[in-house]
């Protein structure tokens, strides 16, 4: 097990079913996009078309999942925890490929200081 895999395995822990992407059943995604409850299904239906894509964000934040400390954009990802409650992660470029195809990074760094 590398470093990177093993940085991921702590950040999951608890966590079962992550998978990257917008989820319209979340709050913290629809916020991002200014979509109350109500407009839920339509904002379901415009990420099943394809109209609305999670694009990344910069951020200064830690990855919710290696914990990497370095900026770079951040993506929408989401588990579920052992009481079965849905949990937002905002997740590097790096976690992105893995939980998507389990692409392990080249290099990685955890933090820049």
């Amino acid at each position: 097990m590398s470093e990177y895999t093993e940085a991921v395995e702590r950040g999951l822990l608890g966590l079962d079913f992550v998978s990257v992407g917008l989820a319209a059943y979340c709050q913290e995604c629809r916020r991002a996009y200014g979509i109350g409850d109500e407009g839920q299904q339509d904002f379901q239906d415009s990420i099943d078309t394809g109209e609305t894509i999670d694009e990344g964000g910069f951020s200064w934040q830690s990855c919710g999942c290696c914990g990497s400390h370095l900026g770079g954009n951040r993506y929408a990802a989401h588990g579920f925890n052992s009481a079965g409650e849905l949990v937002h992660l905002e997740v590097c470029e790096d976690c992105l490929c893995y939980i998507a195809n389990g692409d392990e990074p080249e290099e990685w760094q955890a933090q820049a200081r």
